[in-house]
């Protein structure tokens, strides 16, 4: 899906967003998933990788895909 660029931001405080564990928000490149390797909680790269290049390169599929998480 293409958007306009904007800045990801909910409704939470800074305070409420570190209360969950949650530092930065941020847009992830397809390099930036697939090159991934540090232990904290986040789809295996295996399971998201994957999907998301068909997703960039083909667009939406018909029906949803079992990641297997």
């Amino acid at each position: 899906m293409r958007t306009v660029l904007f800045e990801p931001r909910g409704v939470m405080s800074d305070g409420g967003l570190g209360a969950e564990y949650i530092g930065e928000p941020k847009w992830w490149s397809l390099p930036d998933v697939r090159g991934y390797r540090v232990p904290d909680l986040f789809s295996p790269p295996s399971c998201l990788a994957g999907p998301l290049g068909t997703l960039i390169t083909s667009g939406a599929l018909k029906r949803p895909v079992p990641l297997g998480l």
